[in-house]
């Protein structure tokens, strides 16, 4: 059987990034949203209702990435530190013998 080793710093590492990530692609969208927003004032018509729209689905795709990130960095750490449990209760069980 092959030995399996958790490089535990860069396993955290790599949830780290992705929670950077996930905040500078939410940062981006905010961004975009707060620079077209003083246009806002001038929309009437079709154009409001297509920036409601596109609002509206930006804004879903924000939560829906935040959520989605947010599963993912909670599945590593557990994943992390469930490797960490076995490996540590693995070593218990050797020096016990």
């Amino acid at each position: 059987m092959a030995d399996v080793e958790l490089k535990k710093a860069a396993a955290n590492a790599a949830i780290d990034d992705m929670g950077q990530a996930n905040a500078a692609m939410t940062a981006a969208l905010q961004d975009m949203l707060d620079r077209i927003r003083p246009l806002q004032q001038s929309f009437s018509g079709d154009s409001a209702q297509a920036w409601a729209e596109f609002q509206g689905t930006v804004n879903a795709a924000i939560n829906k990435m935040n959520t989605t990130f947010t599963q993912g960095t909670q599945a590593l750490t557990s994943m992390v530190d469930l490797q960490i449990q076995a490996d540590l209760a693995g070593g218990r069980q050797l020096s016990a013998q």
